[in-house]
């Protein structure tokens, strides 16, 4: 492969950030031609500020080669790296850095501090600027507009005060517009002190969307009350809840997910990967299919 074809599965990775609601920025590490890691940031579905694509990055390389120097390695990035990542890469012994589009803002690989020409640290890599960077700026670009725009934001759910929005989506989406009775909606999960993930979306600071995530057996996890306010259903809340909540999934070491669909979704879940299975059954007085997706 080329430096081009490296850089541009780096891209990819950016693209998937994304698409998970995460600054897109993807890294990919090269050793004798091989790809060895790639990831993108995470920061957001991690709830953890180090979390940037560069050192997942470097965590998978180190377990890839099984040695603490990753001195015959390149590292092929769609943003200059930040101060923590500098570091980071000069630790590793990273031979050479592409980057591809500058951070005047954040960078410290040249931006705001020049790393080649830093003699008092022991290993200075080399640094190249420039593959697929109109691209990569491009994707950077268009995210912060939309981010603006929109202001989606999904997290996990850690207080009671977070519970209740969800609480307050749901009675507004199932209860109150599809009639399902209360006492059928909450149940014993919908608690922080049980075996229980929930997520909840905003858009521009306003509650806007929830879903909860269940634990089941041998890396199974089962998503539900997957529900978006009205007023928000245009902007992809949907989509990029599920892709947030995926990506949780698979941090927990699952690989698996099912699903009960009410049928007038089923075609949104299906654009999402997810395969029917069983009869169709009543749940609350409305259609539903079984789902599953592998991750």
């Amino acid at each position: 492969m080329t430096h081009s074809e490296f850089m541009h599965l780096a891209v990819i990775e950016a693209k998937q950030a994304r698409d998970e609601g995460e600054v897109p920025v993807g890294a990919v590490i090269v050793k004798n031609g091989v790809v060895i890691a790639k990831a993108h940031n995470q920061k957001e579905v991690l709830n953890n500020a180090t979390c940037h694509a560069e050192l997942i990055a470097l965590q998978e390389a180190f377990q890839a080669v099984k040695l603490n120097s990753l001195e015959d390695c390149d590292l092929y990035v769609t943003l200059e790296p930040c101060m923590m990542c500098t570091g980071a890469i000069s630790l590793s012994k990273i031979r050479k850095v592409y980057c591809a589009a500058k951070d005047p803002k954040g960078g410290f690989i040249t931006s705001n501090y020049h790393v080649e020409h830093d003699k008092g640290i022991n290993h200075r890599p080399e640094v190249e600027f420039g593959l697929l960077e109109e691209e990569s700026s491009k994707i950077l670009i268009e995210f912060f507009k939309e981010r603006r725009k929109q202001g989606f934001k999904a997290s996990i759910v850690r207080t009671k005060e977070a519970l209740e929005k969800c609480f307050e989506i749901r009675n507004t989406v199932f209860v109150i517009e599809q009639n399902v009775p209360i006492e059928e909606e909450i149940d014993g999960l919908d608690s922080l002190d049980a075996n229980c993930i929930h997520i909840l979306a905003t858009v521009n600071e306003i509650e806007a969307g929830t879903l909860r995530i269940i634990p089941k057996a041998n890396k199974e996890f089962k998503i539900g009350r997957v529900a978006v306010l009205k007023e928000f259903r245009k902007h992809k809340i949907g989509l990029k809840m599920m892709n947030f909540a995926e990506k949780v999934i698979k941090n927990s070491g699952g690989n698996e997910v099912i699903l009960e669909a009410q049928l007038q979704a089923r075609g949104f879940y299906e654009r999402l990967g997810y395969c029917e299975e069983g009869e169709i059954f009543q749940d609350a007085g409305i259609d539903h299919i079984k789902m599953r997706k592998q991750l």
